[in-house]
Protein backbone atom coordinates (compact mmCIF):
# COMPACT_ATOMS: atom_id res chain seq x y z
CA UNK A 1 0.00 0.00 0.00
CA UNK A 2 2.88 2.40 0.54
CA UNK A 3 4.48 1.60 -2.30
CA UNK A 4 1.48 2.37 -4.42
CA UNK A 5 0.64 5.59 -2.41
CA UNK A 6 3.87 7.05 -3.22
CA UNK A 7 4.12 6.30 -6.76
CA UNK A 8 0.78 8.28 -7.16
CA UNK A 9 2.12 10.95 -4.94
CA UNK A 10 5.20 11.31 -6.87
CA UNK A 11 3.49 11.45 -10.33
CA UNK A 12 0.69 13.62 -9.23
CA UNK A 13 3.22 15.99 -7.66
CA UNK A 14 5.47 15.63 -11.14
CA UNK A 15 1.91 16.68 -13.11
CA UNK A 16 1.40 19.50 -10.99
CA UNK A 17 4.82 21.27 -11.74
CA UNK A 18 4.58 21.02 -15.16
CA UNK A 19 1.17 23.06 -15.56
CA UNK A 20 1.98 25.39 -12.60
CA UNK A 21 4.66 27.31 -10.95
CA UNK A 22 5.12 24.82 -8.33
CA UNK A 23 8.52 23.81 -7.56
CA UNK A 24 8.59 19.94 -7.90
CA UNK A 25 11.88 19.96 -5.58
CA UNK A 26 10.00 21.60 -2.83
CA UNK A 27 6.80 19.01 -2.70
CA UNK A 28 8.70 16.26 -3.17
CA UNK A 29 10.67 17.39 0.28
CA UNK A 30 6.98 15.99 1.72
CA UNK A 31 6.46 12.69 0.71
CA UNK A 32 9.50 11.47 3.30
CA UNK A 33 7.05 12.44 6.35
CA UNK A 34 3.67 10.86 4.01
CA UNK A 35 5.87 7.54 3.75
CA UNK A 36 6.43 7.05 7.42
CA UNK A 37 2.73 8.29 8.25
CA UNK A 38 2.11 5.10 5.96
CA UNK A 39 4.26 2.93 7.23
CA UNK A 40 2.88 3.37 10.53
CA UNK A 41 -0.85 2.92 9.49
CA UNK A 42 0.50 0.00 8.27
CA UNK A 43 2.15 -1.28 11.19
CA UNK A 44 -0.96 -0.36 13.11
CA UNK A 45 -3.39 -2.15 11.14
CA UNK A 46 -0.99 -5.37 11.50
CA UNK A 47 -0.91 -5.00 15.25
CA UNK A 48 -4.84 -5.00 15.64
CA UNK A 49 -5.31 -7.83 12.92
CA UNK A 50 -2.16 -9.72 14.44
CA UNK A 51 -4.03 -12.95 15.79
CA UNK A 52 -6.41 -13.14 12.95
CA UNK A 53 -5.82 -16.13 10.60
CA UNK A 54 -6.55 -14.49 7.80
CA UNK A 55 -3.69 -12.08 8.36
CA UNK A 56 -0.21 -12.80 5.67
CA UNK A 57 2.29 -10.64 5.84
CA UNK A 58 4.20 -10.58 2.39
CA UNK A 59 7.80 -8.45 1.81
CA UNK A 60 8.49 -7.77 -1.50
CA UNK A 61 11.84 -6.32 -1.28
CA UNK A 62 11.31 -4.27 -4.76
CA UNK A 63 8.76 -2.31 -2.97
CA UNK A 64 10.90 -1.73 0.53
CA UNK A 65 14.49 -0.98 -1.94
CA UNK A 66 12.40 1.74 -3.44
CA UNK A 67 10.37 3.21 -0.37
CA UNK A 68 14.03 3.49 1.40
CA UNK A 69 15.72 5.41 -1.73
CA UNK A 70 12.30 7.53 -2.10
CA UNK A 71 12.60 8.41 1.62
CA UNK A 72 16.36 8.78 2.10
CA UNK A 73 16.24 11.36 -0.78
CA UNK A 74 13.36 12.77 0.21
CA UNK A 75 15.04 13.47 3.86
CA UNK A 76 18.52 14.79 2.16
CA UNK A 77 16.29 17.41 -0.28
CA UNK A 78 14.47 18.12 2.97
CA UNK A 79 17.69 19.30 4.77
CA UNK A 80 19.47 20.44 1.71
CA UNK A 81 16.85 23.06 1.44
CA UNK A 82 15.76 24.03 5.49
CA UNK A 83 19.69 24.45 5.27
CA UNK A 84 19.94 26.80 2.69
CA UNK A 85 22.25 24.91 0.56
CA UNK A 86 20.00 23.58 -1.82
CA UNK A 87 19.56 27.84 -2.88
CA UNK A 88 23.01 28.12 -2.49
CA UNK A 89 23.78 25.61 -5.08
CA UNK A 90 20.87 26.56 -7.64
CA UNK A 91 22.39 30.01 -7.32
CA UNK A 92 25.63 28.86 -8.39
CA UNK A 93 23.91 27.03 -11.39
CA UNK A 94 22.25 30.32 -12.92
CA UNK A 95 25.33 32.67 -12.42
CA UNK A 96 27.20 34.62 -15.18
CA UNK A 97 29.19 36.95 -16.10
CA UNK A 98 27.31 40.44 -17.01
CA UNK A 99 28.19 44.09 -17.58
CA UNK A 100 26.47 47.03 -17.16
CA UNK A 101 26.62 50.72 -18.11
CA UNK A 102 27.17 53.72 -15.50
CA UNK A 103 25.70 57.14 -16.75
CA UNK A 104 24.44 59.90 -14.15
CA UNK A 105 22.86 63.10 -14.72
CA UNK A 106 25.86 65.81 -15.37
CA UNK A 107 25.94 67.48 -11.70
CA UNK A 108 26.76 71.67 -11.91
CA UNK A 109 29.19 72.55 -9.36
CA UNK A 110 28.97 76.05 -7.69
CA UNK A 111 30.77 78.50 -8.47
CA UNK A 112 32.27 79.30 -4.58
CA UNK A 113 33.83 75.97 -5.03
CA UNK A 114 37.33 75.97 -5.18
CA UNK A 115 38.28 72.75 -4.00
CA UNK A 116 37.09 69.18 -4.68
CA UNK A 117 37.83 66.28 -2.73
CA UNK A 118 37.41 62.48 -3.65
CA UNK A 119 36.38 59.65 -1.92
CA UNK A 120 36.41 56.46 -3.55
CA UNK A 121 36.24 53.18 -2.06
CA UNK A 122 37.13 51.51 -6.05
CA UNK A 123 39.38 52.48 -8.57
CA UNK A 124 38.85 55.57 -10.33
CA UNK A 125 39.68 57.46 -12.96
CA UNK A 126 39.33 61.29 -13.16
CA UNK A 127 39.35 63.60 -16.48
CA UNK A 128 39.09 67.04 -16.38
CA UNK A 129 36.87 69.43 -18.32
CA UNK A 130 36.67 72.99 -19.04
CA UNK A 131 32.81 72.69 -17.82
CA UNK A 132 31.49 73.57 -13.98
CA UNK A 133 30.24 69.75 -14.47
CA UNK A 134 30.41 66.87 -11.87
CA UNK A 135 29.47 63.65 -14.10
CA UNK A 136 30.42 59.85 -13.45
CA UNK A 137 30.15 57.05 -16.20
CA UNK A 138 31.90 53.78 -16.93
CA UNK A 139 31.35 50.17 -16.64
CA UNK A 140 30.71 47.66 -14.35
CA UNK A 141 31.57 43.69 -14.88
CA UNK A 142 30.21 41.15 -12.25
CA UNK A 143 29.63 38.01 -11.95
CA UNK A 144 26.26 37.37 -10.50
CA UNK A 145 22.84 35.19 -11.13
CA UNK A 146 20.74 38.07 -11.01
CA UNK A 147 20.77 41.09 -13.38
CA UNK A 148 22.32 44.38 -11.36
CA UNK A 149 19.63 47.37 -11.13
CA UNK A 150 21.52 50.32 -11.34
CA UNK A 151 18.48 52.60 -10.36
CA UNK A 152 18.64 51.09 -6.50
CA UNK A 153 21.74 51.75 -6.33
CA UNK A 154 23.49 55.00 -5.14
CA UNK A 155 27.12 55.38 -6.62
CA UNK A 156 27.43 59.16 -6.37
CA UNK A 157 27.10 61.34 -3.62
CA UNK A 158 28.41 65.07 -3.05
CA UNK A 159 28.17 67.46 0.13
CA UNK A 160 29.61 71.13 -0.20
CA UNK A 161 31.34 72.53 2.85
CA UNK A 162 31.99 76.21 2.13
CA UNK A 163 34.30 76.60 -0.51
CA UNK A 164 35.24 72.61 -0.64
CA UNK A 165 32.78 69.98 -2.60
CA UNK A 166 33.07 66.36 -1.50
CA UNK A 167 32.37 63.65 -3.56
CA UNK A 168 31.67 60.37 -2.75
CA UNK A 169 31.71 57.93 -5.02
CA UNK A 170 30.10 54.54 -3.86
CA UNK A 171 30.87 50.11 -5.30
CA UNK A 172 28.36 47.44 -6.11
CA UNK A 173 26.91 45.77 -3.22
CA UNK A 174 28.58 42.22 -3.93
CA UNK A 175 27.85 38.82 -1.92
CA UNK A 176 31.66 37.52 -0.24
CA UNK A 177 30.06 34.92 1.77
CA UNK A 178 28.51 31.53 0.59
CA UNK A 179 29.65 28.88 -1.95
CA UNK A 180 29.52 31.40 -4.65
CA UNK A 181 30.92 34.99 -4.15
CA UNK A 182 29.65 37.74 -6.12
CA UNK A 183 32.40 39.04 -8.21
CA UNK A 184 32.71 42.92 -9.05
CA UNK A 185 34.92 44.93 -11.25
CA UNK A 186 34.26 48.54 -11.88
CA UNK A 187 35.68 50.90 -14.19
CA UNK A 188 34.30 54.56 -13.30
CA UNK A 189 35.46 57.90 -14.64
CA UNK A 190 34.40 61.00 -12.70
CA UNK A 191 34.28 64.35 -14.90
CA UNK A 192 35.52 67.63 -12.24
CA UNK A 193 36.01 71.43 -13.39
CA UNK A 194 39.94 71.78 -14.52
CA UNK A 195 39.75 75.09 -12.45
CA UNK A 196 39.26 73.63 -9.02
CA UNK A 197 41.77 71.76 -6.84
CA UNK A 198 41.85 68.57 -7.00
CA UNK A 199 42.42 66.16 -3.50
CA UNK A 200 41.57 62.20 -3.81
CA UNK A 201 41.21 60.20 -0.34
Amino acid sequence: MTAGVVFVLMGVILAVSLWTHVEAHEALSWIGPVIFILLGIEVLLYLRHAGSDQVIVRYDWLSILTIGIVSVASIVLSLLISTGIYDELQRGMSMMQRSAYVELEPMQVPEEVETIVVHSLSHLEIYRSNTRQLQLFGQVRYWSDEPLDLEQVNLLQTNTVGSTMHVMVGTIERRDAGLYPTYVDSQLTLVVPEEVEIIRR
